[in-house]
């Protein structure tokens, strides 16, 4: 006991100088109702893909989140982070080893004969170095933080996996749509150029007016065979998402889903804090200023103690007949570094500086980026608003000029024209459309939300 207060004694009187109140960070210059911690976030719908109603997408995302390959590779390196973690922790947590041998000296001297002396021993030793600043923890802290910072990461590419595989599920949707109408389109106009030829051979119309429905249908086929191609891409980048490059995709979905015009209010800014990159952030100011606090810590001695309990015997069988225990203290302090620790730890305080400038900007920028997508929601919606308004005007025309045409006012031409100009309305708001639900899938993207399970060799845990 007189040893331990001596060495105590020591450690308060080359303290007592050094110590000071580590300063506390604060959320001072944040947005309004901006929380500056991790835990207690009420999180919204995270699966936000659901509320596209599709089976066909529910059943993409789910494959793709076992399957696609960087979540893979994001799902090990949390695997890793964790065990690196466990690890670190052992740190709290005396080291014992085992010690046997065998010895066989001879020694000999002049005038003396050889001297053979054989030594066994058995033995325990331990060690460990008392945490009394908290240093320990602080770097089981640091490591603890990696894995919740793996986690994010892990957040963030699937919530960009699950907009790719969507915005790409959305378009070749669109295609099927689009191929239809084209189809459909293709049919009129070969039609109406079959009536045209028969007005052209009776001198009605020229050769020119034959050469420019001709032009259509040339315009209109190549449309058909591009939409073809381009599905073929979307489908072939789906099964990259989906970590499979030979399998066939079989979608139900033929339409676009359903558009909402009653667009909600803006999210509440909690929400943001589920952005992967705020949370990321968040977790790198924390290991920065556990960085920090570390670098202060090793200012500080350090106290350890060992112990070592030993049998030993110039004789196997007795060896247990004989015993030693040893028990040490040590006690180091950096007394001359020529301030390597001190430039160390201001170093590090900037770094926490820096790691706050760089998360207030972080939030605001996800502000920004919320803000804009519910803008750019709110100007696709509009125009989509917009162009159905004028395909119910035309549905309007068309009925009028079909009735006329039923009455004898006007001639099959005349009404295949009006189908036609219904065809390019309805392709026009298919982009519209498309494009309002983009700008959907950006907005969720931007709020982001928590993904990360248990997943190993293509299945959940």
């Amino acid at each position: 006991m007189r040893v331990l207060f001596f060495y105590f004694s020591i450690i308060l009187l080359l303290t007592g100088c050094i110590t000071k109140e580590i300063p506390k960070l604060n959320n001072s210059d944040l947005p309004a109702d901006y929380k500056f911690k991790i835990e207690g976030v009420k999180e919204y719908d995270k699966e936000w893909w659901k509320s596209f109603g599709s089976d066909d997408l529910n059943s993409l995302i789910i494959f793709a989140q076992k399957n696609n390959f960087d979540l893979k590779l994001a799902v090990k390196t949390v695997e890793e982070a964790n065990l690196q973690y466990k690890k670190d922790r052992t740190a709290l947590f005396p080291e014992i080893g085992l010690n046997a041998g065998y010895e066989r000296t001879k020694t000999k001297n002049k005038g003396f004969n050889t001297v053979t002396v054989n030594n066994y021993y058995l033995g325990l030793s331990a060690s460990y170095e008392i945490d009394i600043w908290g240093k320990i923890r602080e770097g089981i802290k640091l490591t603890e933080l990696n894995v919740l910072e793996k986690r994010f990461d892990y957040d963030a590419l699937f919530n960009t996996i699950a907009g790719e595989i969507t915005t790409n599920w959305l378009n070749t949707l669109a295609i099927f749509e689009k191929e239809y109408l084209l189809n459909a389109k293709l049919k009129l106009l070969e039609n109406q150029k079959r009536l045209l030829e028969n007005k052209y051979f009776s001198g009605e119309i020229s050769l020119k007016e034959l050469y420019l429905i001709d032009q259509q249908i040339i315009s209109t086929e190549n449309a058909i065979k591009l939409l073809k191609n381009n599905k073929n891409i979307y489908e072939n980048r789906i099964k990259i998402l989906l970590g499979y490059n030979n399998i066939d995709i079989e979608l139900k979905d033929r339409t676009l889903p359903e558009v909402d015009f009653d667009i909600k209010t803006p999210v509440p800014l909690e929400l943001i804090r589920l952005r992967p990159d705020i949370r990321l952030s968040e977790v790198n100011l924390m290991k920065s200023f556990a960085a920090y606090k570390i670098s202060r810590l090793e200012r500080f001695p350090t106290f350890s103690i060992s112990a070592s309990y030993k049998y030993s015997s110039n004789e196997i069988s007795s060896i247990f007949d004989n015993w030693v225990l040893n028990i040490a203290a040590n006690l180091f302090y950096p007394l001359i570094d020529f301030n390597k620790r001190k430039y160390n730890e201001l170093i590090n305080k900037i770094k926490v500086d820096e790691s706050f400038i760089n998360y207030k900007k972080t939030v605001y920028q996800a502000v920004v980026d919320v803000e804009n997508g519910f803008l750019n929601i709110s100007n696709s919606l509009s125009q989509l608003e917009t162009t159905t308004k004028n395909l119910q005007k035309e549905e309007k025309q068309y009925q009028l000029i079909k009735l006329k045409y039923l009455s004898g006012e006007n001639s099959l031409i005349d009404l295949i024209s009006e189908e036609l100009k219904l065809i390019d309305y309805k392709l026009d708001l298919i982009d519209k459309k498309l494009s309002y639900l983009e700008s959907l899938v950006s907005f969720y993207k931007a709020l982001g939300g928590r993904y990360y399970k248990e997943v190993k060799h293509g299945k959940e845990q």
